[in-house]
């Protein structure tokens, strides 16, 4: 893939290796980069901020829910835009991940169309996110070099 096509960077935590295979390699043909977990505990050992970013996650796993997941991240202040995707969710579950911020829920089977839509739109939060800090980064610096 050409730098220049690259279009952002998809956290892919999921349990099922099927899944994250069929996801990655339909993902990567347009021109995502996939970075595949098997579970919570992986990705929290393994992975390294990158931005424009996404985390695609599972709700239910064996060692840690999507749930347990993103309350993890939001303690530690990673603000990375979360689309949960589920076979199987309650009411409640989705709920709950929605009012704790995640942009979107995909219940399985998803199409390729919808889950690319919520993709994009959780990459524009991100970048946009990523725009705000920057700008206040430069906006402190230009006021701590006024002098008195």
């Amino acid at each position: 893939m050409n730098f220049d096509d690259f279009r952002g960077h998809i956290y892919l935590i999921d349990d099922d290796p099927s899944i994250c295979r069929s996801l990655a390699f339909s993902l990567s043909s347009s021109h995502y980069s996939v970075q595949t977990f098997d579970g919570p505990r992986a990705f929290l050992k393994d992975s390294l901020p990158i931005s424009p970013a996404v985390i695609l996650l599972d709700m239910r796993m064996p060692e840690m829910s999507g749930i347990e997941l993103q309350n993890n991240l939001l303690q530690s202040g990673r603000e990375t835009p979360i689309i949960f995707i589920s076979g199987e969710s309650l009411a409640t579950e989705i709920i709950e991940a929605m009012k704790r911020g995640a942009i979107d829920f995909l219940l399985k089977p998803f199409s390729m169309g919808a889950l690319i839509i919520a993709i994009e739109n959780g990459l524009k939060r991100d970048r946009d996110r990523q725009n705000n800090l920057v700008r206040h980064m430069d906006i402190s610096q230009r006021f701590n070099r006024l002098t008195d």
